[in-house]
């Protein structure tokens, strides 16, 4: 987006400032191991593992691939709370233990919502999605990730 902007008393100059959306990146891919069914999902995936990253997550985005998430790769287990402010688009948000085990799923997350989003078990990654793509594709707790780096 462009907005142009004059400066009062001088019409003769004007400049612009870009606005930059942030646009999906992938970055790796993130395989669901779904211990009750045969079939496993691939998704594509920005990843974020540096605290500037993970404050910013997925603010001020207004769509998300239907096959893309983002991974957060925290410092440590433990309990873990997200929230949505600035985040315009409902997600699922997904809390994954070290042994790369789902341990939580809350979906259908509040969008520009202050609220806590607790992870209420031990987290140590968290996958976000579109809301509805855990119930969609049968994603549950018990169910393994695994992912890779491109």
């Amino acid at each position: 987006m462009i907005i142009p902007i004059c400066i009062q008393g001088d019409r003769s100059r004007s400049f612009e400032i870009k606005t930059n959306k942030p646009a999906f990146i992938r970055e790796g891919a993130l395989t669901f191991i779904r211990e009750s069914k045969n079939k496993d999902i691939k998704i594509d995936i920005e990843i974020t593992d540096n605290r500037f990253e993970q404050v910013r997550g997925l603010m001020f985005r207004t769509n998300l691939p239907e096959m893309g998430g983002m991974l957060f790769i925290m410092d440590r287990e433990e309990p873990q709370s997200f929230w949505m402010k600035n985040t315009y688009i409902s997600l699922d948000i997904i809390y994954v233990d070290s042994r790369f085990e789902i341990v939580t799923i809350q979906k259908y997350t509040q969008p520009l919502s202050e609220e806590s989003i607790p992870s209420g078990k031990m987290a140590k990654y968290m996958v976000e999605v579109n809301a509805g793509f855990c119930d969609r594709f049968g994603i549950m707790e018990g169910d393994k990730i695994k992912f890779n780096r491109i």
